[in-house]
């Protein structure tokens, strides 16, 4: 595959579509002295650089970044932004090219996977699981199902167990703590304790938002989006995160639900089938979010399309073939709900 040239100086002309790195350098914080990069053979993408210090090293360094510009009202295109610190003694010329689905850049090991775009403009919902996707909860359901645990008399479990657990209904889960079965009954009435327990245990320290999880909501709701919930914990916890958070307000009335709101648990389609009917939107229109590979079934049965994410309680590993797209971040999270690509 042919190396593309990004080549510093004046005598190269600007991209065209380097116009649009005045937002972008705003957008991404950085001062008036970062300036359009001129791009050679590198299409639809806006290049910005300037003077730096990498962050690490405190060194002298360019700092580059690219960005594939969507126009409003674009779908189906790959979004994705390569932020890298260069020596300035090295720059410029430096190399781009694209591998399969990766941008690598200096030909070093800045190689990020691309960011699939599948919220375009015919997306007019976005569905959201709770724990792992919206809350940093891990801690409160791990120490307090521990807490049930003991007080049946059951041997406690490693936090590893409960994030492979969390596939599953609450009763499912404990039974799966339990007895190693998640089908046994011994799981509803441990399942009950702990609702009991846990659901007066949230709070904004308990069950805080992921860091830009406040932002992407909000911004989501700015371009008209509907907005819903879908937990596999008891719809009663799913709406105290939200209450703790101070976001119900963002989600439809009505449309924050649990496992025990819905016909059937996650992985069937059942319940973002009626939280799509309730939003007034077809299943294709919404996308769902969630961190458990049974959110991404649940999708998928649904008919909806779907956004694994890493930073809750499954690694990449566990998403791989589940979901249309699998993020790292929240940040990555944004570009795949394709926010710049609405108007």
């Amino acid at each position: 595959m042919a190396v593309l040239m990004l080549i510093g100086g004046s005598a190269c002309a600007l991209h065209p579509l380097a116009r649009h790195a005045s937002s972008e350098t705003a957008r991404l914080g950085l001062d008036a002295g970062f300036t359009p990069l001129p791009v050679l053979g590198l299409e639809g993408v806006v290049g910005i650089h300037g003077a730096a210090r990498h962050p690490g090293s405190g060194e002298a360094a360019r700092r580059t970044v690219l960005r594939p510009a969507v126009p409003p009202g674009a779908n189906g295109h790959l979004i994705n932004m390569v932020d890298a610190y260069v020596p300035t003694g090295s720059y410029p010329p430096f190399s781009v090219s694209r591998r399969g689905e990766r941008i690598v850049m200096n030909a070093q090991a800045i190689d990020k996977p691309l960011v699939q775009c599948v919220g375009g403009p015919g997306i007019s919902g976005v569905i959201w699981d709770v724990d792992g996707t919206l809350a940093a909860s891990t801690d409160l359901g791990f120490s307090a199902t521990n807490e049930v645990l003991r007080g049946a008399g059951h041997a406690e479990i490693t936090k590893q167990d409960y994030e492979l657990n969390c596939k599953y209904t609450t009763p499912r889960r404990f039974a799966a703590h339990a007895t190693g079965n998640p089908d046994d009954p011994s799981g509803v009435a441990l399942g009950d304790a702990f609702d009991n327990l846990y659901v007066d245990m949230v709070n904004d320290k308990t069950c805080p938002l992921y860091g830009g999880i406040p932002e992407l909501l909000a911004e989501q709701r700015s371009f008209g989006r509907s907005q819903a919930v879908l937990s596999n914990a008891c719809g009663a916890y799913a709406r105290a995160v939200l209450d703790a958070n101070k976001i119900s307000d963002v989600f439809v009335p009505g449309a924050a639900l649990g496992a025990d709101d819905v016909p059937e648990a996650k992985p069937s389609g059942a319940g973002l089938q009626q939280i799509a009917q309730a939003m007034g939107l077809k299943p294709s229109e919404c996308i769902y979010v969630g961190d458990s590979p049974t959110d991404g079934g649940a999708a998928a049965n649904a008919g909806m399309h779907s956004v694994g994410v890493t930073y809750g309680a499954s690694d990449r590993a566990r998403l791989e073939g589940k979901f249309d797209v699998i993020v790292d971040t929240v940040d990555e999270l944004r570009m795949a709900l394709c926010v710049n690509a609405r108007p």
